[in-house]
């Protein structure tokens, strides 16, 4: 069982049975579960019963409203469990840690992505595809609240993210050897022409803009997905889960 060292502050509401069951099969910290008094009894209730039991967690059974006021709006499927905050993790760890483990770094940075949804379903793609961070501004754009640690099937457990300037986050990258390749629309060469194995950090921008001419300048590459139809752009999550992939056919073919 994975141990954990959890940083002081606020508990975090995780809604939703798989949310919870991942979290906990995670070896996230949890102060406890809360389990709607009138549930009827599943697999998947089960199997978080027995998780709480097996790490000492205690379960709690309350009032539906109690369930709904902690998570106002989302859909928590009778199980809301009350998180302890992650340790704080750098993006030196992470480079740090992939050099330990003797492998290449992949990292997302993202502008400015307004959507928890897109959040979300960029967490799933990146732990399908091994990313080890996602790096997101210190102030804007969306974070790992409840309903992301919801809509991504417990991938935020896996794939770490990162408050920082991404100007910042860029200048690491190039110290340690990690080559920064950014998409936008209509820039660069097609994906599938562009080598995206070894150290590598990909690039996007978020749902109302591309990547700033700053941190254009700072990257090594720009890419582009082509497009036949009559929109201009695809969605932020779309795009990653293009370029990740095409990353991992170009890694598993031995390029």
């Amino acid at each position: 069982m994975p141990k954990n060292n959890h940083a002081a502050g606020p508990l975090a509401p995780i809604p939703g049975r798989n949310a919870v069951l991942a979290a906990l099969q995670a070896g996230r910290g949890f102060a406890e579960v809360l389990v709607d008094a009138h549930a009827r009894p599943d697999p998947k209730l089960e199997a978080i019963a027995a998780q709480c039991r097996a790490r000492g967690i205690a379960q709690r059974e309350v009032p539906r409203a109690d369930l709904e006021r902690l998570c106002p709006g989302l859909p928590h499927q009778g199980v809301v469990g009350m998180a302890l905050p992650r340790p704080a993790v750098t993006l030196e760890q992470i480079l740090a840690r992939c050099a330990r483990e003797g492998r290449d770094p992949c990292l997302l940075l993202l502008r400015r992505v307004a959507f928890e949804q897109n959040l979300a379903a960029v967490l799933r793609t990146g732990d399908a595809c091994g990313v080890d961070a996602v790096v997101v501004p210190s102030k804007q754009g969306a974070g790992v609240s409840a309903n992301v640690a919801r809509v991504s099937m417990g991938a935020s457990e896996h794939v770490p993210v990162i408050r920082q300037s991404l100007l910042a986050a860029a200048a690491v990258l190039r110290r340690t050897g990690v080559r920064l390749v950014a998409a936008e629309a209509g820039a660069g060469e097609p994906l599938w022409e562009a080598d995206l194995t070894g150290p590598l950090a990909l690039v996007l921008g978020g749902e109302h803009e591309g990547v700033s001419d700053p941190l254009l300048a700072r990257c090594d590459q720009v890419v582009s997905i082509p497009m036949r139809g009559h929109v201009n752009s695809l969605n932020v999550s779309v795009a990653c889960g293009m370029l990740l992939y095409e990353r991992l056919r170009q890694t598993e073919k031995g390029r």
